[in-house]
């Protein structure tokens, strides 16, 4: 079950903790993704804020490099050494390994037109039982990774599909029928990886803000 603090909640359930997926290299960008502005703080720390109403904690996940430049107001949980460097499994492992028992919603930075709205109601959408669920682009036919929750019985498979070479969270939710959600508006999965959609992203946010 789940974990869901706001002022209209009074459920007594698993805990549920936010990850900020914000460990990645940002190859295509050219720059930490975690770090850039289309609201009013970097987006690591724009989306931890999307968060915590949600959850019972929330942490930034980085990598070594990172953390120093994580600022102090914010929790900051690096990668730790046996998973570091595979993506965003690196992230959700070490979140298991550090918060056993606890239920995990692992939410990119690279998703910029994401709002707390639509968050909330992919939480809600979740049933007591479900093992897995993620955002879902139709037209692809894809899993968004960092736009899912991973109930805290994932851990000991992930880790044994580590520990054999499969690191890609997208599969682990095709193999399992994870659940799917779709957001009335699909942008609101749009990942922003290089300079040009960049720019586009904050125009069409500042305009509509």
């Amino acid at each position: 079950m789940l974990y869901i603090r706001d002022n209209n909640s009074h459920m007594q359930t698993t805990a549920l903790y936010g990850i900020v997926a914000a460990g990645g290299i940002s190859r295509r960008m050219g720059k930490d993704k975690s770090q850039l502005i289309y609201h009013q703080l970097e987006q690591r720390y724009h989306v931890y804020e999307m968060l915590v109403p949600l959850c019972q904690q929330v942490h930034i996940s980085c990598n070594a490099i990172q953390a120093p430049g994580i600022s102090y107001a914010y929790n900051c949980m690096v990668d730790e050494v046996p998973f570091a460097g595979n993506g965003p499994i690196s992230a959700l492992l070490t979140a298991f390994r550090n918060f056993p028992g606890a239920d995990i919603l692992l939410i990119g930075c690279d998703y910029p037109y994401l709002d707390s709205e639509a968050i909330k109601k992919f939480i809600e959408s979740l049933g007591d039982e479900t093992l897995a669920a993620a955002f879902y682009n139709e037209n692809k036919k894809m899993y968004e990774p960092v736009l899912a929750y991973y109930r805290y019985t994932c851990a000991k498979e992930l880790t044994t599909r580590y520990k054999s070479g499969q690191r890609s969270l997208r599969h682990f939710l095709q193999n399992v029928q994870a659940g799917k959600y779709q957001p009335d508006d699909a942008r609101l999965m749009k990942s922003i990886d290089t300079k040009g959609a960049m720019e586009e992203a904050k125009h069409f946010i500042h305009h509509e803000h």
